[in-house]
């Protein structure tokens, strides 16, 4: 209840000025990009939001369309998350719990052991976020993930476990959010 009433108070005390542009006029979105030698597609795009504000604006990209979940969470590599925040003033604790919740609300608590030291180096790679930060999370052929902020490689996380306990937060069965996983996957809402 307590993370209710500090996001309506942040939402409430933003300056005008976070809310003068819409997501669309302030994110480029690319229809396609290159990794590990291939040319990757623009699967689906959408947008996090709270509270009917939008957080941040997630882009999948595949090597080809898919909307199977489970090839692409499993097999489909290499593949890439692109995750641009439209709002500032997430601090490190918020988002380290928030993706905590993410691989929580996915894995098994057996995973969640193995996965454990993975998920720390994986969540102290995020201090306090600004507005416009750009996040790539690059899933590699050799089950490596490459995690870029604002363009500079922060850090590799090797194994396939951590792939796909990544992709589930957004692809899951319990994911984030539901409308977000369908626009992933160019689902309609009906």
């Amino acid at each position: 209840m307590l993370r209710i009433y500090a996001i309506i108070f942040y939402s409430l005390c933003m300056p005008l000025s976070a809310w003068a542009s819409t997501p669309e006029e302030s994110i480029t979105r690319l229809e396609s990009v290159e990794l590990d030698g291939q040319t990757l597609t623009l699967n689906g795009t959408g947008f996090r939001s709270i509270f009917m504000m939008d957080i941040y604006q997630l882009s999948l990209y595949l090597p080809r369309l898919s909307r199977d979940v489970d090839s692409i969470i499993q097999h489909t590599r290499p593949a890439q998350l692109r995750l641009v925040f439209l709002h500032g003033g997430v601090g490190h604790d918020m988002l380290a719990r928030g993706w905590r919740k993410g691989f929580e609300r996915n894995q098994t608590a057996d995973m969640m052991i193995r996965l454990e030291e993975r998920l720390k180096q994986f969540s102290d790679l995020f201090g306090d976020i600004h507005k416009g930060d750009e996040f790539v999370f690059d899933f590699l052929s050799n089950s490596d993930t490459r995690i870029r902020c604002n363009g500079q490689v922060q850090s590799i996380i090797h194994g396939s476990e951590f792939q796909h306990a990544l992709l589930a937060i957004w692809l899951g069965t319990h994911p984030v959010q539901n409308s977000l996983k369908k626009a992933l996957l160019q689902m309609s809402e009906g």
